[in-house]
């Protein structure tokens, strides 16, 4: 049974125009991840401070890697009151000029990899690290292949409040799959997917409820529709009926996140 999340757990406050004027303090945080050096975006309202700690969200980005978009984002939390820190998958030794060099990337930071886990913990640890941060209420978003990191922490059991995934890649193949046998650790975090209708196979969906039930784990799974595809909350998504940018499952989305 999905049970239906109506409290909650950091997002509180209700939509509003993308940052209107607020004064939010901006940094660049850098950090050891793995053998390489990740260059994170660190985002935070001026009154989270060590004695007036802030809940943290961390983002984790698609398949392209930290940019414009996901920084965006963390200044979108930062307004809402949180200390957001989007995080640096790749690192300084992977190059991201273009495609050629996404697609090597993103092949060599695949969902279930060593690598992959490795740099999500560093940036998850970096978070918790910061003196504004109340590490009791850290929460994790991600987007696509970020997406799918999100879900393999939670199965993992990572102490994380709650993770909420946005046209995450859920194939059984791109995350940790929860067995009861090889992996059966408690999932401590509340799990929020928004899937596109048009994105994930019905069958793969159903794959990851029955571990979830098998987990014990309090998740919700919301699909829109209609003609909704990968890549629905990116702004500059424009490929019909592969990768589409939804203003309506964007907005939906992001006020379901803030009741989470």
């Amino acid at each position: 049974m999905a049970v239906a999340l109506v409290r909650s757990v950091l997002f509180s406050l209700a939509w509003g125009s993308a940052r209107g004027d607020s004064c939010v303090t901006i940094s660049q945080v850098s950090y050891s991840c793995a053998s390489t050096t990740c260059d994170g975006y660190l985002a935070h309202p001026p009154s989270c401070t060590s004695s007036s700690k802030c809940p943290a969200v961390m983002i984790l980005p698609d398949w392209t890697g930290l940019d414009a978009y996901e920084k965006e984002r963390a200044r979108m939390l930062a307004d809402l009151g949180y200390v957001a820190f989007a995080a640096d998958i790749y690192g300084r030794d992977t190059p991201q000029e273009d495609l050629s060099d996404w697609v090597r990337a993103a092949l060599t930071h695949e969902g279930t990899s060593d690598l992959f886990m490795t740099k999500m913990n560093a940036a998850l640890s970096q978070v918790r690290s910061q003196e504004h941060v109340d590490t009791s209420k850290v929460a994790v978003l991600g987007y696509g292949s970020g997406g799918s990191g999100v879900v393999s922490l939670a199965l993992l059991g990572k102490d994380v409040l709650g993770v909420v995934g946005y046209h995450s890649d859920i194939k059984p193949a791109e995350r940790v799959s929860w067995d009861g046998r090889t992996n059966n650790a408690t999932v401590m975090a509340k799990v929020l997917l928004h899937s596109g209708a048009n994105d994930d196979d019905s069958t793969d969906v159903g794959v990851l409820e029955q571990e979830l039930e098998a987990a014990g784990a309090t998740y919700e799974i919301i699909s829109y529709g209609s003609n909704v595809f990968s890549g629905f909350t990116d702004w500059s998504a424009r490929s019909p009926g592969s990768n589409m940018y939804s203003p309506r499952a964007d907005y939906r989305s992001w006020e379901s996140t803030k009741l989470f």
